[in-house]
C-alpha cells in the first residue's frame, strides 16, 4: 500500500487565468511560494517565424491616432466638423482612454518600439489634457 502512495503523480494547475479570465494569483494562499517549473526537455527546431505583411505596417500607430482624434474632439480640442465649434464629452474622452489602456494591457510585449511610443505618449497627453479639461470645467 505505501508503494502505491508514493508513484501517486499530483496534478498542478499552472495556468495564470481561470476559464473566467480571473488572474489565478490572488487564489493563491499567502506566503506560499509558486510551483518550480520541471525541467523542460530540448525544444524542437521551430519553423522560421513568418514575415509580418508589409500592408500591414503602421495600421497600429494610425489606429492609435485615430482613436487619439477622437478623443481630442471630445475634449473640446479640436473643432466639431459640422457645426465649426468645440464641442465638450468627457464620458466619450474618459471612454476613449480606457481603450486605449487596454490596448496597451492586450499588446504589452507584442509591439515594436515605435509602436510602443507612440501609444505612451498619446496615453500620457490624453490623461493630462482630460485632468485638465476636467478641472476647468468643474471650476
Amino acid at each position: 500500500m505505501e508503494d502505491r502512495d508514493k508513484s501517486r503523480v499530483k496534478v498542478l494547475d499552472r495556468r495564470h487565468f481561470t476559464r473566467a479570465g480571473e488572474r489565478r494569483e490572488a487564489d493563491r494562499e499567502e506566503g506560499s511560494a509558486p510551483p518550480t517549473p520541471a525541467p523542460e526537455a530540448p525544444a524542437a527546431p521551430q519553423p522560421a517565424a513568418e514575415a509580418p505583411d508589409p500592408r500591414l505596417a503602421g495600421l497600429f500607430s494610425e489606429f492609435v491616432v485615430n482613436l487619439s482624434t477622437s478623443a481630442f474632439l471630445s475634449l473640446g480640442q479640436i473643432p466639431n466638423p459640422l457645426t465649426g465649434r468645440p464641442e465638450l464629452d468627457l464620458p466619450a474622452a474618459a471612454s476613449i482612454i480606457d481603450i486605449l489602456e487596454m490596448l496597451r494591457e492586450k499588446t504589452r510585449g507584442n509591439l515594436d518600439l515605435e509602436e510602443r511610443g507612440i501609444l505612451e505618449r498619446t496615453l500620457t497627453q490624453l490623461k493630462l489634457l482630460y485632468v485638465q479639461v476636467s478641472k476647468k470645467k468643474e471650476g
